[in-house]
């Protein structure tokens, strides 16, 4: 069975085809950061031609790619414009964050600032306590409101984040239902959907990043999909997570923050597999990129995988001074000292 790899790094897009008979085709192309799609659609362009010219079959019926489209746009501030929907009173929960310092004596500590500004952080007036009890229904008229608001407003994405949601969703639940009455046209990531986890500051953080990111995901799935349809492949389109696992397309639409180290998670499972047919059992995997180097521990054969990871640093070595994911990823670190760096 033919199958078809791309990675999406900063600086090249990666390409590799294996045929029935084991024969294998690598490639590499300049990545387009304005499009990525437009840089893996010229390599599989340039890869079935090859085929072609070869005699041989274009179609592949699995595929399977990796991206930086995620990490990028969280990294960059490309995301499209977010707003955050909590409980009422817990607005800035975005800044206040923990109020855990990573440097306890600095008294001029300094956090990278949200990707929602403070104007788009709204409050729903609903709550449930720990053990499920309603206390306060959700006044549903107020939901329509912000809906509206943000509709006329231009906004593309909303991360819903309500206190004990990972354990009692109804709420968050309805105002998804809401949003999707009153502005269809709004991506809406509900915390109790993207990571339904205890710790409030966590679970919003894993939120927003996903909302932020959801739009450009979608699109680029999207246009990949229907592009390769084109061209009559027609095979799965299967995405690297983070973790190191595969997820089909409409989850990496969906949930497009679990896809935020799949590049680097993509390297490292190649290195584990090939330390295993090596016959070495621990090894160290360094993977030269053209905007960063990684490396990843790999002791028994197997990557380290963390619950939670973190992004976007304010200081880079510094635990607790970026924005907290609680997705599961391969352990490793990146240093930004790539070939092309």
């Amino acid at each position: 069975m033919m199958k078809l790899a791309f990675d999406t790094g900063g600086t090249f897009t990666d390409f590799a085809m294996a045929s029935d008979d084991g024969t294998i085709l690598l490639h590499k192309v300049l990545s387009t950061p304005d499009d990525p799609a437009r840089a893996v659609l010229q390599g599989i362009d340039e890869l079935l031609a090859r085929v072609h010219a070869g005699n041989g079959q274009a179609s592949a019926p699995q595929i399977l790619g990796a991206t930086t489209v995620v990490t990028n746009a969280v990294l960059e501030r490309r995301g499209v414009e977010t707003a955050f929907i909590t409980t009422d009173g817990f607005q800035d929960m975005l800044r206040i964050r923990t109020e855990g310092r990573y440097d306890l004596y600095d008294l001029k500590i300094q956090y990278p600032e949200p990707l929602v500004p403070r104007n788009l952080c709204f409050g729903a007036h609903e709550r449930i306590t720990a053990d499920g009890e309603i206390i306060t229904p959700l006044d549903e008229d107020k939901v329509r409101a912000i809906a509206a608001h943000l509709r006329e407003a231009g906004i593309r994405s909303v991360a819903v984040c309500l206190l004990h949601a990972y354990k009692y969703p109804q709420h968050e639940q309805r105002i998804g239902e809401l949003f999707a009455s009153v502005a269809g046209d709004i991506s809406v990531s509900l915390s109790s959907s993207v990571c339904p986890e205890v710790r409030e500051f966590d679970r919003a953080s894993t939120t927003v990043a996903n909302a932020y990111t959801q739009p450009l995901m979608v699109r680029h799935v999207d246009h990949l999909e229907r592009e390769l349809s084109k061209r009559g492949v027609t095979g799965q389109l299967l995405w690297m997570t983070s973790s190191g696992g595969v997820v089909p397309s409409s989850t990496a639409a969906r949930v497009p923050v679990r896809l935020i180290e799949s590049g680097p998670a993509a390297g490292a499972v190649a290195a584990a597999d090939y330390a295993r047919t090596a016959g070495e059992h621990s090894v160290l995997s360094f993977d030269m990129g053209g905007t960063t180097a990684k490396l990843c521990l790999i002791p028994n054969g197997q990557p380290m995988i963390a619950n939670e990871l973190e992004v976007a640093r304010y200081e880079r070595f510094r635990k607790g001074s970026g924005f907290p994911l609680k997705i599961q990823s391969i352990h490793m670190i990146e240093i930004g000292a790539g070939g092309g760096s």
